[in-house]
């Protein structure tokens, strides 16, 4: 089938984008999509929703230390950007305008719509653009592209709010709670989703080329659907990208993008007494200049985290990347530090909670792979939880013991204030529990224990959620490790030698991995 030219025409208050393939309906001049044709279908999107919540862009934002706002992107401008037989390029923009009463999100934003000739779909980006001063400062907490698509016809890849499963087709499944959460997926899992007419037969994907727009890193989780018939970006087409038909001077092409290659290798006497590869490292260039950043602007430092490692890594010397170059090469070795014996662990060092044991919840709600950690007692009614490790120690070392472990307040041996080691404050509302996690906002804390809180045989550590509340209250671990302090002569001359090869790195921060 021959490709067909693409065609703009405007129909005031619209313009119609058609490459005989699909045909778009955009709203002038504010941008919304309110028709999509395609394979025998007059439109794709909701025909009950209103112009404006059926294809749209949006984004949430607040001032420092405020309340969340909520903001429907509208453009006041319209233009095209390029049209040609094989492409067409059209924008909307939404301009800031400080002299408009209220309180305005000060940015501007320049939403773009591509049609290309012979193919079965359409391209969209956004450029956000801040007034160079006097604005005052801001968090966008996120912003998305979502359509609104048709109810009545076909099967749909999404769930309502929530549903008890009385008769599912998989009678395993039967009593389990359905909703929404359960569809999400770490970004650097991100697959195909969307929406599926049966008559006629017809398919609406949203396909991502990269992630390098993205924070959070590669283990952020996001939604694949939302409430009702919203399909969300998610999906990958890799193998055109970077996207060589972009019109704004602000994408870099292939031609202005460099790459770098090398070998990150992971140095721990635990497990080999030479260097070994970081498999299935997590690794990321950033400008800053702090571990657990996952900014790809440019170039620069090197990040990067290692399953079945605890600690993050950051190369010391910078990686330069130049315009075009594909030679750059680096190299680097990590020792993780934390400590010289274990005396205790629980869990794998992935960042998430799976292999930790978690009670029984209301058997209405049941769901076998997430479960909430609260104790339970009463009608409606959850106080604050405690576990308790028991270890047994041979031989209690003098010097100071160090404890790893994620968010919880912490006692040993005795549970009262005065034997109280450690305490977090103020930390969660990530929304884990709620969105059916494995994992939140990961923070890794490691605590000084003296050997006077020890004894030679059996001890305890308790670890209080001290909340309570409700049953969206709860603590995800990850990892847990009693380490005893270094004793052998040996060992405190590696770890002299290593200080000055500056090999060795003891990383105790804070790596942010946000749920969606």
């Amino acid at each position: 089938m021959a490709k067909k030219n693409v065609t703009l025409i405007t129909q005031d208050p619209y313009v119609i984008l058609d490459n005989g393939l699909v045909r778009l309906t955009i709203a002038k001049p504010q941008g919304f999509v309110t028709g999509i044709k395609y394979g025998g279908m007059d439109n794709l999107l909701d025909l009950k929703s209103s112009e404006s919540s059926s294809g749209y862009w949006d984004l949430n934002w607040s001032l420092p230390g405020g309340t969340d706002r909520y903001q429907l992107l509208q453009g006041s401008e319209y233009s095209v950007i390029h049209m040609s037989n094989d492409q067409l390029e059209v924008s909307f923009r939404s301009i800031y305008e400080p002299s408009a009463p209220g309180i305005k999100l000060p940015l501007s934003v320049d939403f773009r719509y591509i049609v290309r000739s012979g193919v079965s779909g359409f391209h969209c980006y956004a450029i956000y653009e801040r007034p160079p001063s006097g604005c005052r400062a801001f968090d966008l907490a996120q912003t998305r592209m979502a359509f609104k698509l048709r109810r009545e016809t076909g099967k749909q890849l999404i769930v309502p709010e929530s549903v008890l499963l009385i008769n599912p087709i998989n009678p395993d499944l039967k009593g389990e709670v359905d909703d929404k959460y359960q569809y999400s997926m770490d970004n650097k899992d991100g697959g195909v989703h969307g929406w599926i007419s049966s008559g006629p037969i017809v398919g609406f994907w949203i396909i991502f080329p990269s992630h390098e727009f993205r924070n959070g890193g590669p283990t952020k989780q996001n939604l694949t659907v939302h409430t009702g018939p919203n399909c969300l970006a998610r999906l990958f087409e890799e193998s055109l990208w970077p996207y060589d038909f972009v019109s704004s001077p602000y994408y870099l092409t292939a031609k202005k993008r460099g790459s770098a290659s090398g070998l990150l290798l992971v140095h721990d006497r635990f497990v080999s007494g030479s260097l070994v590869p970081a498999k299935y490292a997590y690794v990321g260039l950033s400008a800053a200049r702090t571990e657990g950043s996952w900014q790809t602007e440019r170039v620069y430092g090197l990040h990067g985290w290692v399953p079945g490692f605890i600690g993050d890594y950051l190369n010391d010397e910078l990686v330069t990347i130049s315009s075009g170059s594909q030679n750059t090469t680096w190299q680097s070795g990590i020792f993780t530090c934390q400590g010289w014996s274990n005396c205790m662990k629980i869990g794998f060092p992935d960042r998430t909670a799976t292999g930790f044991y978690v009670p029984d919840v209301n058997p209405m709600y049941v769901n076998k792979l997430f479960l909430n950690s609260p104790e339970k007692r009463g009608a409606n009614k959850y106080l604050p939880s405690t576990w308790k490790i028991s270890f047994n120690l041979t031989l209690v070392t003098k010097g100071s013991y160090t404890l790893r472990l994620a968010i919880a307040s912490v006692n040993v041996n005795y549970m009262d204030a005065q034997h109280l080691v450690f305490q977090v404050m103020n930390l969660g509302t990530d929304n884990t529990v709620c969105r059916h996690g494995i994992h939140g906002l990961y923070r890794l804390f490691s605590i000084d224990v003296s050997s006077s809180l020890l004894i030679e045989g059996d001890n305890s550590i308790f670890l209080t959620q001290a909340r309570g509340g409700d049953a969206l209250c709860g603590v995800l671990y990850d990892y847990i490790r009693l380490e005893a302090p270094a004793t052998s002569s040996r060992f405190q001359q590696l770890y002299r030698e290593s200080k000055a090869q500056d090999i060795f790195r003891k990383m105790q921060i804070f790596m942010s991995k946000d749920t969606c």
